[in-house]
């Protein structure tokens, strides 16, 4: 079959993601899941990003345009770049001008929707000359609310230049728009602040997980490190993901000190990280002075191997630093995995209404280790049966809630 028999009757979309993932990509899934479901209804997704992002699997190759199971990607021609300096942030301009004058994106399939993804805006400028170009619809999804992010959880100030140009970008992007989807339960609070217009384009369709099993999860290094410790009697607790500033991962090392005074909790717990971020070398470190021989930490790995990392978990933690940003709501892949595994999870991001109205789990204050230590051991004292309850429960809110092959209906309606 052609190519041009492949898209023909069928409704063209266009994903641009500035970090995508995918099997053997990298760790953001959500394009690929969407578009794995958008194809089942007449429509012909393409995943558009650059060859290179921080966010790859494999930070020494290109990525290479390809179809993975059934899933198309584009990858545009990009420059590396490390850390979160000036470097990336050429990238993130270039990527937008490589939207607009690419001449391999000129011969794909012309879209009838345009679908661009934040957290970064500059994206939004090379989506919209495209959809004016193709005459397509454009969808602006917000995963982040930048600026906002910048000056709530970095600390940039709100005169800084860069906050002013992406505040000018923001409402541009909202105004411009024929859609917004938002991934933040709460966000329309914050979309009310620009108009009644722009507050009307939003629709919310957060981050969610297939029912189905698409990776071929197996055994591996780690998982057979925690079965060792398990048939020692250790209740492990896990972290997967992202170890950022953002992420206030100190706060779980710092309940581990305090645990520590009480010798018969701390000999029966262990704590495994796997990921990496900025600040992982200053956890490391901080483990180590304070020897806390209870921890182990893992570089990050394929998704494809993650379910069965988690499926060993007696308890999965999650956390945010402590920030207004967060009363718009919440969306982490990394808790819909906890939930998909059905396990309890122990919570310290701010402003949580998902633990607590799925009721799969303990929160914890924010940033207060003193009480994050107390709900470790008030979970750890807990009958198996109860901890059993707390990842039934979440399942079942996953599939009421967060279920891909739903939320991609409504998706998909936007197309219309």
């Amino acid at each position: 079959m052609s190519e041009v028999d492949q898209y023909k009757n069928k409704k063209v979309i266009w994903y641009i993601h500035p970090y995508s993932g995918g099997p053997g990509i990298g760790p953001s899934f959500r394009p690929y899941d969407f578009c794995k479901e958008f194809a089942k209804r007449d429509v012909y997704p393409i995943i558009i990003s650059p060859d290179f992002h921080h966010l790859m699997y494999n930070q020494e190759s290109r990525l290479k345009s390809q179809t993975i199971k059934g899933v198309n990607y584009h990858f545009i021609k990009s420059k590396k770049y490390t850390g979160n300096g000036l470097k990336r942030l050429m990238h993130m301009i270039s990527f937008s001008l490589s939207l607009i004058f690419s001449d391999s994106l000129k011969q794909q399939p012309p879209p009838s929707t345009i679908i661009i993804s934040s957290p970064h805006l500059f994206s939004f400028l090379g989506a919209y000359v495209l959809s004016k170009r193709y005459k397509a619809k454009l969808i602006l999804e917000v995963r982040d609310l930048w600026p906002l992010s910048l000056t709530d959880i970095v600390g940039v100030s709100k005169l800084h230049p860069i906050v002013i140009l992406f505040k000018a970008i923001e409402k541009f992007a909202y105004e411009k728009s024929d859609y917004i989807v938002t991934l933040l339960k709460n966000s329309k609070d914050y979309f009310s602040d620009f108009n009644n217009i722009i507050l009307d384009k939003v629709h919310y369709i957060p981050n969610g997980s297939p029912l189905y099993s698409n990776l071929d999860s197996h055994p591996n290094f780690i998982t057979d490190f925690i079965a060792q410790l398990k048939d020692k009697g250790k209740f492990i607790v896990g972290y997967t993901g992202a170890h950022g500033t953002p992420n206030a991962l100190m706060q779980l090392l710092e309940a581990f000190v305090l645990i520590k005074k009480n010798r018969e909790v701390y000999d029966n717990i262990h704590l495994v990280f796997i990921g990496d971020g900025n600040e992982k070398e200053s956890l490391k470190k901080f483990a180590k002075t304070n020897q806390l021989d209870c921890i182990t930490f893992f570089e990050p790995v394929d998704k494809k191997n993650i379910r069965s990392i988690i499926d060993l978990f007696d308890l999965c933690y999650i956390s945010l630093s402590k920030s207004n940003i967060f009363k718009y709501g919440v969306s982490p892949n990394k808790m819909f995995e906890y939930m998909m595994a059905s396990k309890p999870i122990l919570s310290s991001i701010p402003f949580d209404y998902i633990i607590r109205e799925a009721c799969c789990g303990i929160v914890a204050e924010c940033q207060n280790p003193i009480d994050l230590s107390d709900k470790l051991r008030e979970i750890m004292s807990l009958d198996k049966k109860d901890l059993e309850n707390f990842g039934n429960n979440g399942h079942r809110y996953l599939i009421n809630n967060h279920n891909i092959q739903e939320l991609s209906k409504e998706y998909s309606r936007l197309f219309e």
